[in-house]
């Protein structure tokens, strides 16, 4: 590795506030590299649901217990935010060795939530069946398909996953739909529905569009491939102990509200996005060169490179005794450049 390239790559933190090597550094990297190849969305979206926890009213609960030692703030960590690129085009500068637009500071906190601490785990479902299990949840009825949805994966070795289990095992569990803001959702994935003191039941219901419904629509990172607003919906299991469960029909009998007393017996299995503003994430850097705005700024100016020398040259051709229009200049540089062909 050159020099240059070292000098680019070195830093003096980690995320467990000790002095990272460049070796260490570099692994990162790397690993960060390999997440964002094989699992972009899952990335995305764990990272996008950080930000807008990070945002969100509650973020001292929320978020800043749980952050890396190298961050001191907040407003550190907004500062890190705000200097990451959309992921999709991060993943392009790693594998293009090009690590200036790499923050090391972006990277590390990169690493931690995508890597360090990525558990639970979102994986992307992508099988259209799944439609199915949704609408055998509401036992029929039109489903609104959301725009992404991903299962949760917990450790095998999570205390709470293997307690729900047992307690699955012996009571018997159901599914349904719980409405659930994005901002909020971050914090139920690290912490599940223990994170409530409140002695207010949980509510959930199994009907999708209600639970849709209810749930705000919530501007999130505007870098995201995911989308800019996002509304969700959790889709829980919940164990069937009669004792602390109630159930309330609608006037609609096929719609029924249930009530949940003790969270511990409501488990997240699957988050569905419904996005909106999906923007249109460059798959390299080459397609930053292509974008629009590089186009017109980069044709206007050159267009005027050769205006300018083309007046240049019919003066000096004038001088020589030859008849030739100024006019004709402009209509030869508007033809030649493109600018007619340019979509503003």
């Amino acid at each position: 590795m050159s020099e240059e390239v070292e000098s680019e790559v070195s830093t003096d933190m980690s995320s467990n506030g000790e002095t990272d090597t460049q070796i260490e550094y570099l692994t990162k990297v790397k690993e960060v590299e390999c997440v964002l190849v094989n699992s972009l969305i899952e990335s995305d979206a764990k990272w996008s649901l950080f930000v807008t926890a990070a945002y969100s009213y509650d973020c001292e609960i929320a978020v800043k217990p749980f952050l890396p030692e190298f961050i001191t703030s907040m407003d550190q960590l907004y500062d890190i935010i705000w200097k990451t690129p959309n992921l999709k085009l991060l993943r392009s500068y790693i594998q293009e060795i090009d690590y200036s637009y790499c923050k090391k500071e972006v990277i590390i906190l990169l690493h931690w939530i995508l890597i360090s601490s990525n558990s639970p785990k979102l994986e992307m479902i992508k099988n259209p069946d799944f439609v199915e299990f949704l609408t055998h949840i509401q036992d029929g009825g039109p489903i609104t398909v959301p725009t992404f949805a991903f299962k949760i994966s917990y450790d095998d070795d999570n205390e709470e996953n293997v307690n729900f289990e047992n307690k699955s095992a012996e009571y018997g569990s159901r599914t349904a739909f719980y409405t659930c803001d994005p901002y909020f959702l971050y914090k139920l994935l690290c912490h599940g529905f223990g994170y409530n003191n409140s002695e207010d039941p949980i509510r959930l219901t199994n009907v999708i569009s209600i639970a849709l419904s209810k749930s705000r629509r919530t501007p999130c990172w505007g870098k995201s491939c995911c989308g800019q607003v996002l509304r969700s919906v959790g889709v829980v299991e919940y164990i069937q102990n009669g004792r602390f469960i109630q159930h309330r029909l609608r006037t609609n009998p096929d719609r029924v509200d249930i009530y949940v007393e003790i969270p511990r017996l409501v488990r997240v299995r699957y988050i569905l996005y419904y996005a909106e503003q999906l923007p249109h994430i460059p798959d390299s850097i080459k397609d930053v060169i292509k974008s629009k705005t590089f186009r017109r700024n980069y044709i206007l100016q050159f267009g005027c490179v050769v205006t300018l020398a083309g007046v240049g040259c019919c003066l000096c051709i004038k001088r020589l005794g030859y008849s030739f229009k100024i006019k004709d200049v402009f209509i030869f540089a508007y033809k030649s450049v493109g600018f007619s062909r340019i979509k503003w």
